[in-house]
């Protein structure tokens, strides 16, 4: 083979190659390009893993609790069976019974955990939710109205001359020309009969009687029309006792009694039936108001900003001891309306192992 040169040029990826000797010529054969690049490896292969998903009810289950959730778009309900260790088991069966899952419980942290029985498929759990019984106030004391004293005359005939009738403590004496006295804050009053002829002026007259007082009634409110004057206890009813009536007018003035009733306040009382846990919302209606409190830092806690709610509602006071909150009246004889409390407790799964195709 005779000599030659070559030369590359890299930019055109060509190769000129020159006989060393002029004249003298040679042949280029069977050119070809042989390439030992390795391959890379755009996508490793990965083993697939079963996801695994954990979730705990922190709640005491009691008589009445009903749970739900959702598990792989299956829709599940255990309603309280037994005692809450036979509840939780019954729910774990019917969770491990679902085609999908395999479900383990640790009854004494009251935790699940769900399993993919086949590794690389999905499932989602969702809507867990705890539904207590709701449950009605308890009856305390009831509510008892105010009934005022009250004293009520008919005049049926102009009373004769010198007669009388004692309202309290106000002595009221009928004179022909006597001299006239509407002021009773001494203790008497006088009214002249000369020239009445209807029992309608008499009434009017005693309905003008000022400062009537009694014992234990206090200042009585007069009122009435035609041939009627009531006597009432003007501010709030504090005795049990009748307004005080003489009558030494005989049948020419009547008389009805109205017995007084003390106002008494209205108390009931809520018994919480287990503690607030995490996920807590505690509803509670009284007056039409519905007052919801969510689980806060702790048990204690909760239950207080529950009774601050409480407290702030018109006309109701409370008390707390225990799990027990006490409503009453502010007002006594003013009646409050308590509808049902209820408990529910709402949890969220976590997702311990990610599902790996």
């Amino acid at each position: 083979m005779p000599a030659v040169s070559a030369v590359a040029d890299t930019v055109n990826k060509k190769i000129t190659i020159t006989s060393s000797t002029a004249g003298i010529a040679f042949n280029i054969s069977d050119t070809m390009i042989i390439n030992n690049l390795a391959p890379t490896v755009l996508v490793a292969s990965v083993t697939p893993v079963s996801q695994s998903d954990v979730f705990t009810l922190p709640q005491t289950i009691i008589a009445g609790d009903t749970i739900t959730l959702t598990v792989d778009g299956s829709p599940l309900t255990q309603a309280f069976d037994t005692d809450e260790g036979t509840t939780l088991t019954a729910l774990n069966t019917q969770i491990d019974g679902l085609a999908g899952v395999n479900s383990v419980l640790d009854g004494g942290t009251k935790t699940y955990t769900v399993t993919a029985a086949t590794a690389g498929t999905p499932f989602a759990i969702s809507s867990i939710t705890t539904t207590g019984t709701p449950f009605a106030a308890t009856p305390v004391t009831p509510n008892t109205p105010e009934t005022k004293a009250s004293l009520a005359l008919t005049v049926a005939a102009v009373p004769a001359d010198a007669e009388s009738i004692i309202v309290g403590m106000c002595t009221i004496s009928f004179i022909n020309l006597g001299a006239v006295d509407t002021d009773c804050s001494n203790g008497n009053a006088v009214i002249d009969i000369a020239g009445v002829g209807s029992v309608q002026t008499i009434a009017a007259l005693l309905r003008g009687i000022t400062g009537v007082t009694d014992t234990n009634n206090g200042v009585l409110a007069i009122g009435g029309s035609s041939d009627q004057v009531t006597y009432t206890t003007a501010g709030s009813q504090t005795s049990g006792s009748d307004i005080v009536f003489t009558n030494n007018a005989g049948v020419n003035i009547t008389s009805a009694l109205t017995s007084p009733v003390i106002p008494v306040p209205q108390v009931s009382s809520f018994t919480l039936p287990r503690n607030f846990v995490s996920g807590d919302t505690f509803t509670v209606v009284v007056n039409g108001i519905t007052v919801t409190q969510n689980f806060t830092s702790d048990h204690a806690t909760s239950l207080t900003a529950l009774d601050a709610q409480l407290e702030a509602l018109p006309n109701i006071a409370t008390g707390v001891a225990g799990n027990v909150i006490t409503l009453t009246a502010e007002t006594a004889g003013t009646a409050f309306v308590t509808g049902n409390a209820q408990f529910i407790n709402v949890q969220t799964p976590s997702v311990t192992v990610s599902n790996t195709v």
